[in-house]
Formats: C-alpha cells, sequence, structure tokens
C-alpha cells in the first residue's frame, strides 16, 4: 500500500464526495493515492489515473485495516449515519441542506 492519506467512511454522503473530488486533484497520485477503507466496495469509482485505492476490509478483524492506517500519513474519518437512519430526523429542527457547496 502506497504512502498516502487513508479515508474511512467512503461510501457515505460525505466520504463518496471526497474521494470524487480526490480523482480530479493534483494533490493524490499513484505513489500517493486517497486509500479508501470501507467495509464493502463503492458502486462506482471513475479513476483512470489510480489515485484512489480501494481497500476492503473486516473492521473486526484490525490485521485487515491497522496496516492501511499506520502506513498513511493522515486519517480523514467521514463515519456517521443519516439522520433517518439513525432515529435523530424527529428531533433535529435544523437542516444542513444548501450548506455544502456540492
Amino acid at each position: 500500500i502506497a504512502r498516502g492519506v487513508a479515508l474511512v467512511g467512503a461510501t457515505g454522503l460525505i466520504g463518496t464526495q471526497i474521494h470524487h473530488r480526490a480523482v480530479g486533484s493534483t494533490t493524490f497520485s499513484q505513489e500517493s493515492p486517497l486509500n479508501l477503507i470501507v467495509r464493502r466496495a463503492p458502486a462506482s469509482v471513475d479513476d483512470p489515473e489510480g489515485k484512489v485505492k480501494i481497500n476492503v476490509v473486516d473492521f473486526s478483524d484490525q490485521s485487515s485495516w491497522v496496516p492501511i492506517l499506520q502506513r498513511s500519513r493522515a486519517l480523514v474519518s467521514c463515519l456517521g449515519s443519516t439522520r433517518s437512519q439513525s432515529g435523530a430526523a424527529q428531533y433535529c429542527c435544523c437542516s444542513w441542506r444548501g450548506a455544502l457547496p456540492w
């Protein structure tokens, strides 16, 4: 695994946006990729230059994901849940809709 940045939660709303933007970025390369740490492969990653590496892991087995973190220069965590999935939607009175640039 090449030295780069590890992204956990890459298949969610925010994580998906980050890895799609990484493909168009000059920050990442084959030598310094964005390492997606996921439990299932994303539906699609259009990455002809190899800037994104998909690492499907078993989170209950630390030996499958700890080495990726150890070889990364940074970790970005996008772990979370939607308000509707968590049951919190009924308690929220605010909305982030429109707050993000994408």
